[in-house]
């Protein structure tokens, strides 16, 4: 019984722990990863083993999978957003940029996400306090852009591709807030994974991206991480996190990921921590700590949006 208490009292942290560690790895990896496989071959493996695995748990305990047109339409629009455009774009990124300033631009989700329900939707009000914590963010975001790296021309392809692919996460972390779709999330993220490796194999094989002939064992270990540590342990330590603690509790894991991500990058890939890096991240952090305690939701907005049909 009382082994029982004290696993429970340690899960939540074993989670917290799992996306502030590991999603702190991911672009690290993706960069390892896109050393010997193509964009499109690696997004399109990482998704098919991801999205297999979590079809097989859904069958296994008979979970049940969206049931109307309406809630497809949903779930192809989440996995376009999230799945294909952001994995695309941020590996990319993580290509042409360092790994840990990937990383510290995908710490600006909170930023996106905050102007997208407040000054577009219109969900949340904001005080002066958070309008201040955007302004600080971006000016985060330009040092970065101007002092993250010596090799400015490759990062700033890198940093845009990263944060277009921030942009296209904040907007599909709206939209499914405003358009739930019933039944298991595991469930609804199989089917989003397995059509986003459909729409990466069509990507790549249109632009001829889609080469798999330089496919080795040791090529394949990044992807596997990618598809099982990243995208299946995290995702579902992300979500089990939601149901137990309250979401801004849960966003905190955004601003330790850009640390792992500076860390590793140096230890493993050789990155230099520049003072550009160390300044953007302290500042981007303490822009998302503004943010994330200062929204207020407007209840009727929302009851208001989740009848709009924007699939049709």
């Amino acid at each position: 019984m009382e082994k029982s208490i004290l696993i429970n009292k340690i899960k939540p942290y074993i989670a917290y722990f799992n996306i502030c560690i590991l999603w702190g790895t991911s672009s690290l990896v993706s960069k390892i990863g896109l050393g010997d496989l193509n964009i499109s071959v690696l997004a399109f493996m990482r998704c098919m083993i991801a999205g297999f695995l979590m079809l097989a748990i859904s069958l296994i305990f008979k979970m049940q999978f969206p049931k109307k047109l309406s809630e497809w339409k949903i779930v192809a629009n989440i996995s376009v957003l999230m799945n294909f455009v952001t994995i695309g774009f941020v590996a990319f990124g993580s290509k042409y940029a360092d790994s840990g300033i990937v990383t510290l631009i995908l710490a600006t989700v909170p930023i996106f996400t905050t102007i997208i329900e407040c000054f577009i939707l219109k969900i949340y009000n904001i005080s002066i306090k958070g309008i201040i914590g955007l302004s600080v963010g971006f000016i985060g975001i330009v040092i970065i852009l101007f002092y993250g790296s010596s090799s400015v021309k490759a990062d700033l392809t890198g940093i845009f591709c990263a944060l277009f692919g921030a942009i296209t996460w904040s907007i599909g972390s709206v939209y499914s807030k405003i358009k739930p779709v019933e039944g298991p999330v595991i469930a609804q993220t199989a089917v989003e994974f397995l059509f986003a490796s459909v729409l990466f194999f069509i990507a790549g094989n249109i632009t001829n991206d889609f080469v798999i002939s330089n496919i080795t064992f040791k090529s394949l270990i990044p992807v596997f991480y990618l598809a099982i540590v990243d995208s299946f342990i995290g995702f579902t330590s992300y979500i089990y996190l939601l149901k137990i603690w309250k979401p801004s509790k849960v966003a905190t894991y955004a601003y330790i990921n850009p640390a792992v991500a500076l860390i590793f990058g140096a230890i493993i890939l050789g990155e230099y921590i520049t003072t550009g890096k160390i300044i953007g991240m302290i500042i981007i952090v303490i822009s998302v700590i503004l943010i994330q305690n200062d929204k207020t939701v407007i209840i009727n907005k929302i009851e208001e949006l989740e009848k709009i049909d924007i699939t049709t």
